[in-house]
């Protein structure tokens, strides 16, 4: 089996509670291969980072509704919905409009399955 490739499709900057004038990115990231686990959330960098992959019916529940703002990646909720009804959606197309909202085309990973 290949390994799933996830692209992260948002990627949004806000500064951290007693953290003073520095900026936090949050990021989503969506993998369209058919993967248990299609959504990424993270956010942090350095050492300073965290970030895990979820079911689409996780990734909606109102527990993550902030990281979707922070992330700018509210649009990507209709996307996640299809997920979670099976339907995988249109990888291009997704990456068309992330190429447009980030000003470069947006980066991918390959997750590792334990």
């Amino acid at each position: 089996m290949d390994l799933p490739r996830f692209y992260t499709l948002a990627i949004g900057m806000a500064p951290r509670e007693h953290a003073g004038d520095v900026e936090w990115p949050y990021e989503i990231s969506l993998c369209f291969d058919g993967f248990e686990r299609p959504v990424g959330f993270a956010e942090g960098s350095g050492h300073c980072s965290a970030g895990n992959v979820f079911t689409a019916e996780e990734a909606l529940r109102e527990h993550w509704r902030q990281h979707y703002v922070l992330a700018q990646g509210e649009w990507l909720i209709p996307y996640v919905h299809q997920l979670a009804q099976g339907i995988v959606p249109p990888r291009d197309a997704l990456i068309a409009l992330a190429t447009q909202r980030l000003g470069r085309v947006p980066d991918s990973f390959v997750r590792r399955i334990k």
